[in-house]
């Protein structure tokens, strides 16, 4: 466990930790399940996710890095699906309600992350492979009344009141629903239920996430005395103070249908000097000494994009695959006035695959005099 928030805080990933014994108490069950691995369960570690789009974008990657992390330290990675929560929607940073999603789309929606994820993380790990847990199969057979009985006894709707987030939303025009207001505690209790049933003992989200984890962590203690920790990775932004993930005002998107792997390539391509360097150490898994020297290597000669290459060929493979990736530079090549030699047409339709679905397309490749 120290090991993952060591890396985590090197790599200037760490923004927030909920209690600075976290370290010793987790490394310690940690050790206990790697010493007894048939009869100690391991620990855990999730990030929720409400599906409200289809996809994540790249965004949302620092946090998943951060579980990554977290594995490679032997904790297993637990991804929460907001099946529920997804429902209802998170005020934060929002100044009016969530347009309401069908269960059908928010079923949807939860499968696309799923799927966008499977590369990132091991799932396939003996002791500590990735789960998918769905928190509408608790909340969904829980009645009001036992719901009330498990969170409503322990929340106090003076510190309810007092978020930020439920202030600003009480102070607009548009107010604020019951339906939102009690957002915070569906969420909370998630905990509970992760740390009864799964071992989980952290929660790992974006640095505006801190509020909800905190009353996470309080309604475990409360509803069963134990003491769980959460963690909180910066909301990126580039040098000039921009929200990362954006391209020309749209998200870039982990989903190829939405965003497509050309573009997703290009987007890192297209990464400004004073970013690759955090960003290498936020969407890679490279040592530290090797980043100094890349961007070492980068800051000699700039006009090569050196850096800026390795950082779109680890995540365009990390997310796409490597046949995906090879596609998508060869895609590039072609565009910036490289030979067709070798390329074909599936290589050609990479490069702006989503806004060619509906459409018929034919290609031709002429041979050479």
């Amino acid at each position: 466990m120290s090991r993952a928030l060591a890396a985590l805080r090197s790599r200037g990933l760490l923004a927030g930790l909920t209690h600075e014994h976290a370290t010793s108490v987790l490394d310690a069950a940690v050790a206990k399940h790697q010493a007894n691995p048939s009869s100690v369960k391991a620990v855990g570690v999730y990030c929720g996710f409400d599906p409200t789009a289809s996809s994540l974008h790249v965004g949302n990657l620092v946090t998943v890095m951060a579980l990554r992390h977290f594995q490679l330290a032997g904790v297993k990675p637990i991804l929460l699906v907001g099946g529920a929560t997804g429902m209802i929607g998170d005020p934060s940073m929002r100044s009016d309600e969530r347009v309401m999603l069908t269960a059908d789309a928010v079923a949807a929606n939860a499968r696309h992350l799923v799927d966008s994820l499977k590369n990132v993380l091991d799932f396939d790990c003996p002791k500590v492979g990735a789960e998918v847990a769905n928190n509408m199969t608790w909340h969904g057979h829980m009645s009001v009344i036992d719901w009330m009985r498990e969170c409503g006894a322990f929340a106090r709707v003076n510190a309810m009141l007092a978020r930020d987030s439920v202030k600003r939303r009480l102070d607009a025009e548009s107010g604020l629903s019951f339906l939102e207001f009690s957002y915070q505690l569906f969420q909370a209790f998630d905990f509970v239920h992760l740390r009864r049933h799964h071992n989980v003992l952290v929660q790992v989200g974006g640095s505006d996430q801190w509020g909800n984890i905190v009353s996470g962590c309080d309604l475990v203690r409360k509803t069963d005395g134990h003491e769980v920790y959460g963690v909180t990775v910066p909301l990126l932004t580039t040098a000039n103070g921009d929200k990362f993930g954006k391209s020309a005002g749209n998200a870039v998107w982990l989903d190829a249908a939405k965003t497509s792997v050309y573009d997703f390539y290009q987007f890192f391509i297209r990464t400004d000097d004073a970013d690759v360097g955090t960003l290498l150490k936020t969407f890679t898994l490279l040592d530290m000494d090797e980043i100094d020297t890349i961007v070492a290597t980068h800051s000699a000669a700039p006009e090569k994009r050196h850096a800026q290459q390795i950082l779109a060929e680890h995540t365009t493979r990390m997310i796409h695959g490597e046949v995906a990736l090879k596609a998508a530079q060869v895609a590039a090549k072609v565009l910036f006035g490289g030979s067709l030699d070798g390329v074909d047409a599936v290589d050609i339709l990479a490069i702006d695959a989503p806004r060619l679905q509906s459409q018929h397309i034919y290609i031709y490749i002429l041979p050479k005099d």
